[in-house]
């Protein structure tokens, strides 16, 4: 049996489909440690170009 498709495209193996973040959960984790790292201090109002 192949790995892909008709049109000849691989299919994602099972290992492959096992993990993977999309892009929004990334965002969303990245804006939460700058959000913690500000309430701790370690970021301060001058680091952020707000």
């Amino acid at each position: 049996m192949s790995n892909h498709t008709a049109a000849g495209t691989p299919v994602p193996t099972e290992a492959a489909r096992k993990f993977a973040l999309s892009e929004d959960w990334v965002a969303t984790i990245v804006g939460l440690a700058i959000v913690v790292l500000a309430m701790l201090g370690l970021i301060t109002k001058g680091m952020l170009p707000l």
